[in-house]
Protein backbone atom coordinates (compact mmCIF):
# COMPACT_ATOMS: atom_id res chain seq x y z
CA UNK A 1 0.00 0.00 0.00
CA UNK A 2 1.30 3.59 -1.32
CA UNK A 3 1.17 6.04 1.73
CA UNK A 4 -0.10 9.36 0.60
CA UNK A 5 2.24 12.50 1.18
CA UNK A 6 0.69 16.41 1.31
CA UNK A 7 2.40 16.51 -2.39
CA UNK A 8 -0.03 13.49 -3.89
CA UNK A 9 -2.38 14.24 -6.08
CA UNK A 10 -6.10 12.98 -4.59
CA UNK A 11 -7.84 10.38 -6.73
CA UNK A 12 -11.29 11.96 -8.28
CA UNK A 13 -13.77 11.16 -10.36
CA UNK A 14 -14.75 13.32 -12.47
CA UNK A 15 -17.59 11.88 -14.20
CA UNK A 16 -20.04 14.53 -13.32
CA UNK A 17 -17.42 17.48 -14.39
CA UNK A 18 -17.41 17.96 -10.62
CA UNK A 19 -14.91 15.89 -8.57
CA UNK A 20 -16.19 13.57 -5.71
CA UNK A 21 -14.88 11.08 -3.49
CA UNK A 22 -15.11 7.36 -5.72
CA UNK A 23 -16.86 5.11 -3.02
CA UNK A 24 -19.04 7.54 -1.41
CA UNK A 25 -22.75 7.29 -2.78
CA UNK A 26 -23.82 10.58 -0.67
CA UNK A 27 -20.53 12.32 -2.64
CA UNK A 28 -21.28 11.28 -6.14
CA UNK A 29 -24.87 12.21 -5.39
CA UNK A 30 -23.73 15.50 -4.49
CA UNK A 31 -21.64 15.86 -7.76
CA UNK A 32 -24.39 15.19 -9.95
CA UNK A 33 -26.28 17.99 -8.08
CA UNK A 34 -23.93 20.24 -8.59
CA UNK A 35 -22.82 19.32 -12.08
CA UNK A 36 -26.79 21.27 -13.00
CA UNK A 37 -28.01 23.61 -10.86
CA UNK A 38 -31.64 22.37 -12.43
CA UNK A 39 -34.67 22.52 -10.02
CA UNK A 40 -34.78 18.52 -10.92
CA UNK A 41 -31.59 17.67 -9.84
CA UNK A 42 -31.91 19.50 -6.73
CA UNK A 43 -35.69 17.34 -6.02
CA UNK A 44 -33.35 14.31 -7.05
CA UNK A 45 -31.39 15.35 -4.03
CA UNK A 46 -33.57 15.80 -1.83
CA UNK A 47 -35.19 12.42 -2.71
CA UNK A 48 -32.11 10.71 -1.90
CA UNK A 49 -31.70 12.42 1.42
CA UNK A 50 -35.35 11.49 1.89
CA UNK A 51 -34.34 7.51 1.41
CA UNK A 52 -31.63 8.50 4.26
CA UNK A 53 -34.04 9.10 6.57
CA UNK A 54 -36.57 6.25 5.36
CA UNK A 55 -35.33 2.86 6.36
CA UNK A 56 -38.64 1.42 5.74
CA UNK A 57 -38.07 2.31 2.13
CA UNK A 58 -40.61 4.31 0.15
CA UNK A 59 -43.46 3.16 -2.67
CA UNK A 60 -44.29 5.91 -5.58
CA UNK A 61 -47.27 6.61 -3.76
CA UNK A 62 -45.11 7.66 -0.62
CA UNK A 63 -43.21 9.93 -2.71
CA UNK A 64 -45.79 11.89 -4.45
CA UNK A 65 -47.39 12.69 -1.30
CA UNK A 66 -44.31 13.65 0.68
CA UNK A 67 -43.17 15.66 -1.88
CA UNK A 68 -46.48 17.06 -3.31
CA UNK A 69 -45.09 15.70 -7.08
CA UNK A 70 -47.82 14.40 -9.95
CA UNK A 71 -46.41 10.21 -11.04
CA UNK A 72 -45.15 12.27 -13.81
CA UNK A 73 -42.42 14.25 -12.04
CA UNK A 74 -42.13 11.04 -9.22
CA UNK A 75 -40.88 8.51 -11.28
CA UNK A 76 -37.89 10.00 -13.45
CA UNK A 77 -36.53 11.69 -10.28
CA UNK A 78 -36.72 7.81 -8.56
CA UNK A 79 -35.74 6.08 -11.64
CA UNK A 80 -32.46 8.45 -12.32
CA UNK A 81 -31.76 7.01 -8.39
CA UNK A 82 -32.33 3.55 -9.65
CA UNK A 83 -31.19 3.32 -12.52
CA UNK A 84 -28.75 6.07 -13.46
CA UNK A 85 -26.99 6.30 -9.96
CA UNK A 86 -28.05 2.50 -8.93
CA UNK A 87 -28.51 4.19 -5.38
CA UNK A 88 -31.75 2.48 -4.74
CA UNK A 89 -33.29 -0.81 -5.68
CA UNK A 90 -36.56 -2.63 -5.56
CA UNK A 91 -37.01 -4.39 -1.71
CA UNK A 92 -40.37 -5.91 -1.20
CA UNK A 93 -44.06 -4.66 -1.72
CA UNK A 94 -47.04 -3.01 0.69
CA UNK A 95 -50.11 -1.61 0.03
CA UNK A 96 -50.72 1.87 -0.65
CA UNK A 97 -54.14 3.20 1.11
CA UNK A 98 -56.27 2.34 -1.58
CA UNK A 99 -55.26 -1.27 -1.46
CA UNK A 100 -53.09 -1.31 -4.06
CA UNK A 101 -49.49 -3.30 -3.59
CA UNK A 102 -46.98 -1.44 -4.23
CA UNK A 103 -43.22 -1.72 -5.06
CA UNK A 104 -40.99 -0.54 -2.21
CA UNK A 105 -37.60 1.51 -2.80
CA UNK A 106 -34.75 1.37 -0.55
CA UNK A 107 -31.26 2.51 -0.62
CA UNK A 108 -29.06 -0.89 -1.85
CA UNK A 109 -27.14 -0.71 1.62
CA UNK A 110 -30.70 -0.99 3.46
CA UNK A 111 -31.62 -3.89 0.96
CA UNK A 112 -32.43 -7.12 2.84
CA UNK A 113 -31.83 -5.42 6.52
CA UNK A 114 -34.90 -5.66 9.17
CA UNK A 115 -33.63 -3.41 11.45
CA UNK A 116 -31.96 -0.15 11.06
CA UNK A 117 -28.30 -0.32 11.86
CA UNK A 118 -26.57 0.91 14.81
CA UNK A 119 -24.21 4.01 14.65
CA UNK A 120 -20.67 3.55 15.33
Amino acid sequence: MHQLTLFDEPKVDRTYGVPYASGSDTSKAMALILSSNCKTKQDEWALYQQFELDFDGLTDYDIRVLFNWTSDYERPRRWTLSHKLKLICEDGTRRNPGGNLMTVWRLKKYKGLKDRPLIQ
